[in-house]
């Protein structure tokens, strides 16, 4: 019974899984495979695509991590502009009885 090349590829890439990524490695740089190219082609596809899913994964952690530290400095500058405002209410209020003072001595409000 002849499989068809994607049956080929899926039981290739099972028996790719069973050995290991590291075993498949070695094998790809021994002469075990040198006279199957076929196999060869396929663990070096296979041995491609798991370097893909790595990267993929990294990018999606790299990413994640990337969000969270631009809400952090989102956070960290809204506390910021809060802690602003309060020192300028707190510079205000103990100045303003000194204004209404001088506005009083100036005549302009009365007492």
């Amino acid at each position: 019974m002849n499989l068809s090349s994607q049956e080929q590829r899926d039981k290739s890439f099972a028996e790719f899984e069973k050995q290991g990524e590291s075993a498949v490695r070695i094998a790809t740089l021994s002469p075990a495979w040198d006279n199957d190219r076929f196999t060869l082609g396929m663990a070096t596809e296979w041995l491609r695509l798991k370097d893909e899913e790595r990267a993929l994964a990294a990018s999606k952690r790299r990413d994640e991590r990337e969000e969270r530290t631009l809400f952090i400095a989102r956070r960290a500058n809204t506390i910021a502009i809060i802690a602003m405002i309060f020192s300028t209410i707190t510079a205000i209020v103990p100045a303003s009885d000194k204004v209404i003072l001088f506005l009083q001595w100036l005549g302009v409000l009365k007492p």
